[in-house]
């Protein structure tokens, strides 16, 4: 019998072999993944899909009763087009106080 199989067995007779937990623990990173269908060289239609992915993310915030108290970017050209100069970067910006409301974390992206 494998391990899994005798933690069952010692389960099903009472022995509890993992601690049930009654709450999942808080999330210590949001990630939202905006995605274009087509190749986009406008920063203005980057900076609204942006801001409506930080929108989201301030949403997720919310709903687990959390703040954020660093935003972090990334920016990457598509990497299966090997034809195409590639591009990747990031950049991350800690907040004064954390945060989780929409007006406030926008200005940060």
């Amino acid at each position: 019998m494998t391990i899994e199989g005798l933690r069952v067995v010692d389960e099903l007779r009472g022995n509890p072999r993992r601690p049930v937990q009654q709450y999942p623990a808080p999330k210590k990173s949001i990630l939202t993944l905006p995605c274009f269908g087509q190749p986009v060289d406008d920063l203005k239609t980057m900076q609204e899909a942006l801001t409506t992915h930080v929108v989201r993310c301030a949403e997720k915030l919310r709903r687990q009763q959390s703040a954020a108290c660093l935003v972090t970017v990334y920016l990457q050209t598509n990497p299966f087009r090997t034809d195409q100069p590639q591009y990747l970067n990031s950049q991350a910006t800690a907040l004064p106080h954390p945060t989780n409301a929409t007006p406030e974390l926008p200005q940060y992206d």
